[in-house]
């Protein structure tokens, strides 16, 4: 007898196959629900090789757990444009694109193959925003005229101007926000999908807590009002014609409370444990949690327009240091100055990317700790043999 687990499209393939080997083969499968929280179950994830470097990033953090939604395609997405946006300069993107090139089909640097086709997809990011912010190896505005000899012009807005630098990270912020309401809209669908209906109402990222991050936002936008860093979606938020006078104080009594309503709708008793004092106390400290978890959540996207800031002020350092005079000696500090950026801020970039998906994007809706589906071979590779 052999008791083991098979992905569900490879159940018909495999049955056929045990068919064909004998006639006196009985075969009994079941299909565990989506609902069943088994460590157990292991899981197998799409291999398609174009996503290999996201699904390696995601596994870093975590293994889908089965029923669990598999946001490889969600990092393959926002991964790239956060780490374009805080570093866009078209020389230095095709610079990186042609290094994953490279190392990805092992023509150089093949110490970073595995990650060779991630620099490929980054460095188109990367160059796409250097379009949009007018930037190519760090010349942008009159220099890149007066010393490359042709005009480029921003389709967007040079991150470094003193009157678009509170635009870049109000943009940033808004970007964030979005972000962060796909994060809740996501951690909705997998409680909705193993129907787990309490967490889904009244979970850390649950409905009650998306409610009252609305709420939040709206007193965001009313406070800060028109002012430069204003971000737009908390604006419109507070624009809205909702009493948020009335709903904000009534979500933060649901935020304050979830864990009791939690315990209520799951049916654990004692509802209140250690007291009514020590529950009050601990309800109140969940109030607060959430609202600086919130806060710091929304204030982490800041760091995308801080760092395309940045690169643009640390090209700036480069040129002070070439100087004026078109000389070789000017070419030889761009271009060690590219390659330091390239090397030292692209790697603090990727750092600070994956910060931002691991702590305040993944950790909104995706809770990992699933099992690796290995199958069975019956011939060893070559590796083995």
């Amino acid at each position: 007898m052999v008791v083991g687990w098979v992905p569900t499209a490879s159940l018909e393939n495999l049955t056929t196959k045990l068919k064909n080997t004998s006639k006196e083969v009985l075969i009994e499968t079941h299909t565990p629900s989506r609902n069943d929280h088994n460590s157990n179950i292991p899981v197998a994830l799409n291999e398609n090789k174009w996503l290999r470097p996201f699904k390696e990033l995601l596994t870093t953090y975590g293994r889908p757990s089965y029923g669990e939604f598999d946001p490889t395609i969600l990092l393959a997405i926002s991964f790239p444009l956060l780490y374009g946006a805080m570093f866009g300069d078209i020389g230095q993107g095709l610079v990186m694109m042609l290094a994953g090139y490279l190392a990805h089909n092992r023509i150089a640097l093949k110490a970073l193959q595995s990650i060779g086709l991630l620099f490929v997809y980054c460095g188109i990011s990367v160059t796409f925003f250097g379009v949009m912010y007018g930037s190519i190896f760090g010349f942008e505005g009159h220099y890149v005229h007066d010393y490359l000899g042709f005009d480029l012009h921003p389709v967007w807005l040079s991150p470094i101007h003193g009157e678009n630098i509170l635009s870049v990270l109000r943009v940033a912020i808004d970007v964030g926000i979005i972000i962060l309401f796909l994060s809740y809209l996501l951690s909705f669908f997998n409680n909705i999908r193993v129907k787990d209906w309490s967490h889904l109402l009244f979970g850390h990222t649950g409905v009650v807590a998306f409610l009252f991050f609305v709420c939040f936002l709206s007193l965001l936008g009313g406070f800060l009002g028109s002012t430069p860093i204003a971000p737009q979606v908390a604006l419109t938020i507070s624009q809205l014609p909702l009493p948020f006078n009335i709903l904000t104080p009534i979500f933060a009594l649901g935020l304050m409370f979830n864990g009791l309503f939690r315990n209520i709708a799951e049916g654990h008793k004692p509802y209140i444990e250690g007291g009514i004092a020590m529950f009050l106390v601990q309800s109140f400290m969940d109030l607060f949690e959430g609202v600086i978890s919130m806060l710091s959540n929304t204030l982490s996207f800041v760091r995308v327009g801080a760092f395309a800031v940045a690169h643009g002020g640390l090209s700036l350092a480069i040129f002070a240091l070439a100087g004026e005079e078109a000389d070789l000696g000017f070419w030889i500090t761009i271009a060690l100055g590219n390659i330091f950026i390239i090397g030292f801020e692209g790697l603090i970039v990727y750092i600070q990317t994956m910060r931002l998906h691991y702590y305040e994007i993944l950790g909104k809706f995706f809770h990992g700790g699933g099992m690796r589906f290995e199958p069975l071979k019956l011939k060893p590779s070559q590796e083995e043999a």
